[in-house]
């Protein structure tokens, strides 16, 4: 063999010799983290996908219509800045593309309902995605709960 080959296993069927390194095709580099201070302005959204662009968009003017009803009300910051830690990891996990087909094609429907203020329809896409994603979606859904609510109370 030549200079760098992995030494073959023993004769006797074992793993061979313990400092044989392990094959490369197991190391895969750590998953980026979620920032702690993520918030709606500081996540990277540069690589969300172009037909994900339209949910980046409309959660964006969704939190904003938001966050003005709430300015001046100190007893709603706290819930407006963790709408906004929340829906920055859902745009984080857009950007890295680590949401399944099912969930985006989820986002884009209630983000069309958004957009047409059919707040109803909106309140059921969140639901089928609380009942059917929670594990993939749990950080970011009290958030568009929230939002949703929030803008069928204001007509917006």
């Amino acid at each position: 063999p030549g200079a760098g080959a992995a030494a073959p296993p023993s004769a006797m069927g074992g793993p061979g010799p313990a400092s044989q390194p392990a094959p490369a095709v197991e190391a895969k580099p750590a998953p980026p983290k979620i920032p702690s201070n993520i918030s709606i302005a500081s996540a990277d959204v540069s690589k969300v996908a172009a037909d994900l662009k339209p949910v980046i968009g409309c959660l964006t003017e969704s939190y904003n219509i938001c966050a003005r009803a709430y300015e001046g009300n100190p007893a709603k910051k706290r819930e407006v800045d963790d709408n906004s830690r929340r829906l920055g990891i859902l745009f984080f996990k857009l950007n890295m593309g680590d949401i399944k087909p099912s969930v985006k094609t989820q986002l884009l429907d209630l983000c069309r309902a958004l957009s047409a203020r059919d707040f109803q329809r909106a309140s059921k896409i969140h639901i089928s995605l609380t009942t059917t994603d929670f594990d993939e979606c749990g950080q970011w859904l009290t958030a568009l709960k929230r939002i949703i609510k929030t803008r069928q109370m204001l007509g917006q």
